[in-house]
């Protein structure tokens, strides 16, 4: 089971701006693979979570083929499942980070005045706080709801046991 890391949202342009070519891995204002990789396991945590509930939101994890080739000719295939330093983000790959969201907050986080982005060839850091900003909602949202459960043969589900 995936675990939860605490969301950055507070992204603003001077972070942006003001970013430091020098040290850019530990900049909120930069996005980076530590960054695609809370995202994104912030988002399979809320899944597995949401599924152990039997709630299904279509999603699709990373599983990108990379193809090395060496300056001997050999080619050699990798498969990332997670972010590397060395991992370009690709717009199929942010597109499918916003499906991903999109897909939770049409099928579950509904009503809350969430947005729901458009694919485009742009990113800015108000959509990657918007990201953050929807993982939150929804660890919040499952874990109000599963508060509320009421479980078969306990006196809050309907009285007294039968037997």
């Amino acid at each position: 089971m995936s675990n939860w890391r605490e969301p950055i949202t507070d992204r603003a342009a001077a972070d942006v701006s003001g970013a430091d070519a020098g040290s850019l891995a530990c900049q909120k204002g930069t996005l980076n693979a530590d960054d695609l990789n809370r995202i994104e396991g912030n988002y399979r945590y809320i899944l597995e979570h949401l599924e152990t509930d039997v709630i299904f939101i279509p999603h699709a994890y990373r599983n990108r083929e990379e193809t090395t080739v060496s300056p001997d000719g050999t080619a050699t295939q990798t498969i990332h499942t997670d972010w590397q330093e060395h991992n370009l983000p690709w717009i199929s790959e942010i597109n499918r980070i916003r499906a991903n969201y999109n897909a939770l907050v049409r099928l579950f986080l509904v009503g809350l005045g969430l947005p729901v982005l458009a694919e485009s060839g742009y990113l800015d850091w108000q959509e990657v706080n918007d990201w953050e900003r929807m993982a939150e909602a929804g660890k919040t949202m499952f874990e109000n709801m599963e508060q509320e459960y009421r479980y078969c043969g306990v006196e809050e589900s309907g009285g007294d046991r039968l037997l």
